[in-house]
C-alpha cells in the first residue's frame, strides 16, 4: 500500500471523527433544547413552580400508584389571603413579588419527593406521596407559619406581612378520584376562608369529624 493510501485513509478516519463528534454534540444540543420545552410546558413562568397541566397529570399519577401499593396521598390547597387588596395597594410587580416568595417557601419547606404547583392567581398546591392527613396537616401548619413570616419587600420597600388559608384532603379518605380528592380540599379551603383566614382546615369528607387550627 503506497504512503498516499495509507494518510488518504487517516484523513477519511479523521473525518468521520469529526463527522461523529458533531452529530453527538448536535444530538446532545437538540436533547437540552427538547428539555428546555418540556420545562417551560410543565413550569408556571413566574414562580417556576409546576404549573396546573402539570399538577393534573401528577396527581393522577400518584394516585394510581397509591392505588396499587395501598398507601394515601395528602393534597394541600393554599390561598394567599387578601391578595386582590395586596395587589391594589402595592400594584402587581409586588403582588409578583409576593407569589415568588411564597412559591420559594414551598420549594425550601416540602420533601423531597413532594410536588409544589401553582394553581392559578394566588392558589397553590402540595401533593405529598405517601402522607397521611395527619403528616399533610403537619406540613400545612410549617406552611402557614413560613409564609405567615416573610417579610415582603419590593424595590427596597417593605411591604409588611402576608397571611394563608389551607384545606387538606387525603387520598382515597376524602375522595378516590383527583376531581374528588381537590374537591375535599377546596372546600376545606373555603371554610377556612369564611371561617376568618390565617388558618389551616382539614377536609371532613367521608370522616367523622374535622379538624381546625
Amino acid at each position: 500500500m503506497s504512503k498516499f493510501n495509507v494518510t488518504e485513509q487517516q484523513c477519511s478516519k479523521q473525518a468521520l471523527l469529526e463527522d461523529n463528534r458533531r452529530l453527538a454534540k448536535w444530538a446532545a444540543e437538540l436533547e437540552r433544547r427538547i428539555e428546555e420545552v418540556r420545562l417551560l410546558s410543565d413550569q408556571d413562568p413566574l414562580t417556576n413552580l409546576y404549573n396546573r397541566r402539570y399538577m393534573q397529570e401528577a396527581l393522577e399519577q400518584e394516585l394510581q400508584l397509591a392505588t396499587q401499593s395501598c398507601y394515601s396521598v395528602g393534597v394541600v390547597i393554599l390561598d394567599l389571603d387578601h391578595f386582590k387588596r395586596f395587589n391594589d395597594t402595592f400594584g402587581h410587580d409586588a403582588g409578583d413579588a409576593l407569589l415568588c416568595a411564597a412559591g420559594e417557601v414551598l420549594k425550601s419547606r416540602i420533601r423531597s419527593k413532594d410536588i409544589a404547583c401553582r394553581f392559578g392567581g394566588e392558589e397553590f398546591v402540595v401533593i405529598l406521596p405517601e402522607a397521611s392527613l395527619a403528616e399533610a396537616t403537619c406540613l400545612a401548619k410549617d406552611l402557614r407559619l413560613s409564609i405567615g413570616n416573610l417579610k415582603i419587600k419590593h424595590r427596597c420597600q417593605p411591604l409588611g406581612s402576608i397571611t394563608a388559608s389551607m384545606g387538606v384532603a387525603v387520598f382515597p379518605a376524602n375522595g378516590a378520584t383527583v376531581d374528588t380528592v381537590l374537591r375535599a380540599a377546596d372546600s376545606a379551603l373555603y371554610r377556612a376562608k369564611v371561617c376568618g383566614r390565617d388558618r389551616i382546615e382539614v377536609s371532613h369528607a367521608e370522616t367523622s369529624e374535622g379538624v381546625n387550627f
